[in-house]
């Protein structure tokens, strides 16, 4: 998490370059852009559509790497500045090939003896399918963030990949000078407006999980997250 943070360190210098809205990882290989370089809503990773939620994006890091089943894996991650401070962060992995041999990317995310804000399984036999959320602490410099994690892992046949982690300022959402700890079940529950918002970021997740749940499928559709509503419509009313 110290990672993600630091690199946000860099809304002062945005590069005027914008990516073609091409795919990231053509070929396989991570495509040779300018970090910072700003990264269209039409771009693609491996042929997968992303969800850029009608905000602007700029490419922190994109590479690919091999595990050992000779599978390639692409990493992607984004900053969505707001003025000069955070408003989100995004890291996407996605497998760009099929293994030598056919299988399954497995993982125990969404084990019910793990505490989360929010989680919700849709795992169905070998399919990994779970959304968590959860509220985590990070700075800058001197300054202090609260930021929701969203968490989605989507995992099907032939080494198939699609995880997303989300990182959403809880100030840019309307609730400044909070902490992980006003983020609990019980302190949720205890206040109608946190109640009220949280409910309404709950049914936006689970309209990207269910993108990505699409999105992973063998034809890659294009219009998979297209009817996710955009990040500005989670911002709090006062």
């Amino acid at each position: 998490m110290k990672y993600w943070i630091r690199t946000a360190v860099v809304f002062g210098a945005l590069l005027a370059q914008v990516a073609g809205a091409e795919d990231l990882f053509p070929g396989g290989k991570a495509a040779k852009l300018a970090r910072l370089a700003e990264v269209p809503s039409a771009t693609t990773m491996g042929g997968y559509p992303l969800y850029t939620g009608g905000r602007n994006w700029y490419l922190l890091d994109n590479k690919v790497e091999s595990n050992n089943m000779d599978a390639r894996i692409a990493y992607l991650q984004l900053v969505s500045p707001e003025g000069d401070s955070l408003f989100a962060q995004m890291a996407v992995v996605a497998s760009l090939s099929a293994a030598t041999e056919e299988g399954y990317f497995s993982a125990d995310l969404c084990s019910p003896s793990k505490s989360h804000l929010f989680m919700l399984n849709k795992a169905a036999g070998r399919n990994d399918n779970c959304l968590l959320i959860d509220p985590v602490e990070g700075k800058i410099g001197d300054k202090a963030f609260t930021l929701l994690h969203l968490k989605i892992r989507n995992s099907q046949s032939s080494w198939r990949l699609y995880d997303v982690s989300m990182y959403l300022s809880l100030e840019k959402l309307g609730f400044p000078s909070t902490v992980a700890g006003d983020w609990t079940p019980s302190a949720v529950a205890a206040d109608p407006r946190k109640q009220k918002a949280f409910d309404k970021i709950v049914a936006w997740a689970k309209q990207l999980q269910d993108g990505v749940n699409k999105a992973i499928a063998f034809s890659k559709p294009q219009d998979a997250f297209d009817g996710v509503p955009a990040i500005q419509t989670l911002v709090a009313a006062d």
